[in-house]
């Protein structure tokens, strides 16, 4: 992984609908996709957002390349 913020918001119960290891795979994947992204902008600008809540019964995911100034 390259040199990079990362920042973490995770809202959801202990008791989910979905296996842990399917789940941690799916976080990592998205996680290293958005690694990937990063790598082409300069070092001092890299950021990663994760954002990730059970909302209405519905596992939201999001992870986002965010560019800092």
């Amino acid at each position: 992984m390259s040199k990079c913020d990362i920042k973490v918001k995770a809202i959801v119960p202990e008791n989910i609908a979905i296996d842990a290891i399917d789940l941690t795979s799916i976080i990592a994947n998205a996680i290293e996709n958005a690694d990937e992204a990063v790598r082409r902008v300069e070092e001092e600008k890299r950021s990663i957002r994760v954002t990730l809540v059970y909302d209405a019964g519905k596992l939201k995911l999001e992870v986002k390349k965010h560019l800092c100034n």
